[in-house]
């Protein structure tokens, strides 16, 4: 247990009771020394009294205004394993700022992959946010706009089984599109999934 992250969750304010108790709950596990907080969802029901879909809504709900961000990773057998959550301190500015930009298409929490440690993924997401602002305005070709299409696609159906959505896995080609095109710049939109470069 964290008690300096305890203590933070306990604090947050603006978030519905699920959000709240999933938050908690999370802080409660967070491991100092690993850097993340690796509860199985069964525990974090039986922690919260809340069932699946609702912790998977609140986990969503808090990616998308900030406060966590995790990954998937597959043990040796192929099965999913806990997932390893990382906990964000952000600025109120910033949970607005993100809703829009790199945690709009975040995947429900069923899996896991390793995580930076916290100071890196804060990083990653200011450095997203003040990405996506230098990108306003501009557009894609109609190229451009028929390759982001097809990479959506490629994407959605290797990943549609862990509850992405279309158009949020098209709006994140057209922000890789807009960008330099690196594998940092495919990383700092925070969905989770490989780079382009990896499909």
């Amino acid at each position: 247990m964290s008690v300096e992250w305890f203590k933070w969750a306990k604090t947050v304010k603006g978030l519905k009771s699920s959000e709240k108790f999933v938050l908690i709950c999370l802080a409660d596990y967070f491991n100092d020394n690993l850097g993340y907080a690796y509860p199985a969802q069964e525990t974090i029901a039986n922690y919260t009294c809340l069932e699946r879909s609702t912790i998977n809504r609140a986990c969503k709900s808090l990616q998308q205004k900030g406060f966590i961000s995790w990954k998937h990773q597959h043990k040796d057998s192929g099965r999913y394993s806990s997932n390893k959550y990382i906990l964000h301190r952000v600025a109120d500015s910033h949970k607005a700022e993100s809703n829009k930009s790199m945690l709009q298409s975040a995947t429900n929490p069923c899996g896991t992959a390793q995580q930076k440690h916290l100071s890196k993924n804060l990083n990653i997401t200011l450095n997203s946010s003040n990405k996506n602002k230098s990108l306003k305005g501009k557009k894609l070709s109609d190229k451009q706009e028929s390759y982001a299409e097809k990479m959506a696609n490629e994407y959605w159906k290797r990943y549609r089984h862990e509850q992405f959505v279309f158009d949020s896995l098209l709006a994140d080609c057209r922000t890789y599109l807009l960008s330099s095109q690196t594998d940092d710049d495919w990383k700092a939109i925070g969905n989770g999934l490989p780079p382009p470069s990896e499909l």
